[in-house]
This record gives C-alpha cells, sequence and structure tokens, in this order.
C-alpha cells in the first residue's frame, strides 16, 4: 500500500510565471492506493459529490500514465482521496493530483523512478512544472 500526502501549492509569483511555485502548509490532499483486484475509489472531502469517480479521475489518469510510461501493467487499484485543497482557487489542486498519483504509483511499485523522474512526468501531464514540483516538495 502506498500513502502519499500532497501539499498545496502557489505558483504564479512574479516573474516566475509557469517557472516556480512554493508550497503551502494550509491544506492538503491524501491519496491511499493498493492493488486490488478490481478499481474502486473512494473520495471524500472537498468536492466529493462533483469528482468522477472512473477512468476519468484525475489521480486515476496519473497513475494510469505512469504505467503507460514506464511499461509496466496497471493493477486493478483500490483508491481513498481525501481532497482538502479546494478546487478552482490557484492552490494546485490539479497539480496535486497528478504528481500525488504519480508519486503513489511509484510507491506501489517499489520506487522505480528517482524524484527527477516523477517530475518530469508529471510536469508532462500537467503542462508545466511549477506547480507539480512544489507539490513534490
Amino acid at each position: 500500500m502506498a500513502c502519499i500526502h500532497i501539499p498545496a501549492t502557489s505558483a504564479n509569483l512574479g516573474v516566475l510565471f509557469d517557472k516556480g511555485a512554493v508550497a503551502l502548509d494550509v491544506f492538503e490532499n491524501t491519496i491511499e492506493v493498493e492493488k486490488a483486484v478490481e478499481t474502486k475509489m473512494n473520495i471524500q472531502g472537498e468536492a466529493r459529490d462533483i469528482l468522477p469517480r472512473g477512468k476519468e479521475n484525475l489521480v486515476y489518469r496519473a497513475i494510469e500514465h505512469f504505467y503507460r510510461e514506464t511499461g509496466r501493467r496497471m493493477p486493478g487499484l483500490s483508491l481513498d482521496m481525501h481532497n482538502g485543497i479546494p478546487l478552482s482557487r490557484g492552490l494546485g489542486s490539479s497539480a496535486a493530483c497528478i504528481a500525488g498519483g504519480i508519486f503513489a504509483a511509484n510507491e506501489l511499485e517499489g520506487g522505480i523512478l528517482n524524484l527527477n523522474e516523477m517530475i518530469m512526468m508529471a510536469a508532462d501531464l500537467e503542462g508545466h512544472g511549477d506547480n507539480v514540483c512544489a507539490a513534490a516538495a
């Protein structure tokens, strides 16, 4: 089982637009994942009533991206997520889902990627690295 805690982040810091961000000690998301016979998802906290609970879920998509990029077969998963980071408030909620999913999958697979490789994979999926770098802190 893997348990990952991901902090909220803030980017677009002056001249560092899309190039730098900071981790914030105010909100965090938690992702617990383990291999299972079939995939099931439990979401608690922020936006729990509106977030998808299938393959379109961003944490799931990040985990799927990890497996595709590493060439490993994706197992069934039991995912428990607690969202403490508010959505659409500039606090890096999508970056937290992406970085958290990739870091959780990496831990589940025994740490096959190093920190830089995970950050690059997350930035590729997010489209830029500012918030995912800070979320990895």
